[in-house]
């Protein structure tokens, strides 16, 4: 079962460092609590995000998704 406390937001900026300069995919996961979690992390250029048990407890659902995607 994952924390469901949030992506760790203190690394956000070295991780987009990493991207840009390195050019590289980054695939986060841990802690995703809802919808806004997944678009934080976009914004500095994480390629994907793990969010089983958001989807398991109903947290994120199919309707959310759809609106992001």
């Amino acid at each position: 079962m994952g924390s469901s406390e949030g992506i760790a937001t203190r690394y956000l900026e070295d991780v987009k460092d990493l991207i840009q300069k390195h050019e590289v995919a980054v695939i986060t996961g841990g802690g995703v609590r809802t919808i806004d979690d997944i678009l934080q992390v976009e914004n500095y250029g994480v390629s994907g995000v793990l969010i089983a048990t958001a989807l398991h407890d109903g947290r994120i659902t199919k309707n959310d998704l759809q609106r992001f995607f």
